[in-house]
């Protein structure tokens, strides 16, 4: 094991033409600009290993996209594709970069070139590399809280409105645990920063505007007190967590850019905190990572979804244009219809899809990275019986394979349960990222011994 050498970039993917937004269920096209959208690279390699953590702000890359990413980027950094780890800050107003709907088209120009900006930054951070030690600190706040409310009547409701009947209570936790890991050069100069936090970057959505969210509002308050380098946000475990809090009745109609501004300085201003107070120093640390692929368990309609019969029925008796979000309802009633013909009526069923989880170990400080929308009570699971006193979570990466609920939550049912692309998994998928993220932990824990 060698000196620690690390280098980081950061790159624009801002589109410079109007582009299809992602995260929605309806045709969103930008026409305009709330603020620039980023990818950011840090290359961390202490003589014996090297490894590459890639952020960018889009709300999933799918699977037959990131394989071909992490193959490029290892060619350009010098590493194995094993070693290339690529993440989604799951910002829902950044560029559609795939097909997030069934019968639209992406801009496939504009996708080729924010691909092509991902692996210039990659390449950029390799060669940026300078002598540097690590830091770590982790602090709890307040900004993210469970998006899935029991309502009076006692049921479930994901981001419940002024219009919805009055809330009781959340249905689970949240995770405020906010970790930061940053890197110094010999001089004390900030070469880079990696943030983790837990929460489901929509503050945006109702707006027809590129935009990185409350991440990107984290990025410009960090650099504004202690001057630019790259900060790269990863997303924890979001699947049910939101930075509102619907149980205060005056949020369900509060401003949600306010919101947005509101919670990426709170997280800002506790990352910097963190960044001044911290003493935990790191100079020669070991690198280790390990990954397994698992067969995810998929699962039939549920009791709140359509049958193929019904939803054939539904989207002829529902005509509507995408593109026109006067009935939201509609439209989103519509999406699940489609995606239950094209699941449970195509002739065949697919039993499992695959999942790819990985954990890596810098130091002390362990990561668990898997490719799904991961409800936060796997999270914290993780984190409670992981052998690492400080574990990270981050979901959206190398690959998507959509919300992974719990039990509880598919028997109250509500949105992330409907049976969709995006929601197909059984809560036995839960079980199994769990145990398989905890054995790699394990693993990593031996071989440091």
């Amino acid at each position: 094991m060698g000196k620690l050498m690390i280098g980081s970039a950061m790159g624009d993917i801002t589109p410079e033409r109007p582009a299809v937004l992602a995260g929605s269920m309806w045709v969103r096209r930008a026409d305009g600009i709330i603020d620039p959208v980023y990818t950011g690279a840090v290359v961390i390699d202490n003589g014996d290993k090297r490894v590459v953590f890639v952020s960018c702000d889009l709300c999933f890359l799918p699977d037959e996209i990131h394989f071909k990413l992490r193959r490029d980027i290892s060619c350009a950094t010098g590493t194995k594709p094993e070693s290339v780890t690529i993440s989604c800050t799951h910002t829902h107003n950044g560029p559609s970069i795939c097909r997030c709907l069934p019968d639209i088209e992406v801009d496939r120009d504009i996708a080729e070139t924010i691909f092509s900006k991902i692996i210039k930054t990659a390449r950029d951070a390799s060669m940026k590399m300078v002598p540097a030690r690590m830091f770590y600190g982790r602090s709890k706040v307040k900004a993210t809280f469970n998006r899935r409310m029991i309502v009076e009547g006692n049921k479930v409701i994901m981001s419940p409105g002024p219009q919805d009947p009055p809330v009781k209570a959340p249905e689970g936790p949240a995770d405020e645990d906010l970790q930061v890991i940053w890197f110094k050069d010999l001089d004390g100069n900030m070469v880079s920063t990696i943030i983790n936090f837990s929460s489901h970057p929509t503050l945006t959505l109702g707006e027809n505007k590129i935009s990185a969210d409350f991440p990107g509002v984290i990025r410009r308050v960090v650099n504004k007190q202690l001057g630019y380098f790259p900060v790269l946000y990863f997303q924890g475990a979001c699947g049910n967590t939101s930075p509102i809090d619907f149980s205060v009745p005056e949020n369900l109609s509060a401003d949600r850019l306010e919101i947005m501004d509101k919670t990426g300085k709170l997280l800002g201003d506790t990352v910097l905190n963190i960044i001044g107070n911290s003493s935990n120093m790191y100079e020669d640390i070991t690198i280790n990572g390990f990954s397994s692929l698992i067969c995810a368990p998929a699962r039939h309609a549920g009791r709140e979804d359509l049958s193929v019969e019904e939803a054939c029925r539904y989207l002829e008796e529902h005509p509507i244009d995408k593109t026109d979000m006067s009935d939201i309802n509609t439209m989103i009633d519509r999406y699940f219809a489609e995606w239950i013909i094209r699941l449970e009526g195509s002739g065949y069923f697919i039993e499992s899809y695959p999942v790819e989880i990985s954990a890596f170990h810098l130091g002390d400080v362990a990561i668990v990275t898997v490719p799904a929308e991961l409800f936060v009570e796997y999270q914290l699971e993780i984190k409670k019986l992981s052998p690492f006193a400080n574990t990270m979570v981050w979901e959206l990466t190398n690959g998507y394979c959509g919300y992974v609920p719990t039990e509880r939550a598919l028997q109250n049912g509500s949105y992330e349960t409907r049976l969709a692309i995006s929601s197909k998994l059984s809560p036995r998928a839960g079980e199994m990222i769990v145990n398989t993220s905890l054995d790699l932990l394990k693993q990593l824990k031996q071989s440091t011994s």
